[in-house]
């Protein structure tokens, strides 16, 4: 399965560009038996606009613009997702994840299940502020 570019609300440049790539790989991969091409990115749009209540940078401390989904726009994906993914497995599709639960799996605290060679929140957050001064450039 290979999916298409989300939007984000970092440009117009940017978006136009993102809908070029999908467009792309959307007429590469349409008569290919071996990729299953899906393009979901209308799952973050309310009414032809970007729904940045759905993304985490607006609401950090340093207020950026849409870029990555939070878990309800994961989730949203997720169910996107699945129906496809179910086909490809030749498994029946399964019910929306938000009808499975009605709690929030993101912030159920698990053991740490591997083991980082470096701290990757640290590094996260460090490449965020390296793209922010650029940006302020």
């Amino acid at each position: 399965m290979l999916l298409g570019l989300l939007p984000s609300g970092i440009s117009a440049d940017k978006t136009a560009r993102d809908e070029e790539v999908n467009r792309h790989l959307a007429a590469c991969y349409s008569e290919d038996p071996r990729v299953s091409y899906l393009d979901i990115g209308t799952i973050y749009l309310s009414n032809n606009l970007l729904n940045a209540d759905l993304f985490y940078d607006p609401r950090m401390p340093y207020r950026g613009k849409p870029l990555h989904p939070d878990t309800f726009g994961q989730r949203r994906m997720a169910e996107a997702i699945e129906p496809t993914l179910a086909k490809l497995m030749n498994e029946p599709p399964r019910e929306p994840l938000a009808s499975m639960n009605g709690f929030n799996t993101a912030v159920i605290p698990v053991p740490q299940i591997e083991q980082d060679s470096y701290d990757w929140f640290a590094r996260h957050h460090a490449e965020l502020e390296l793209a922010r001064s650029y940006s302020l450039r």
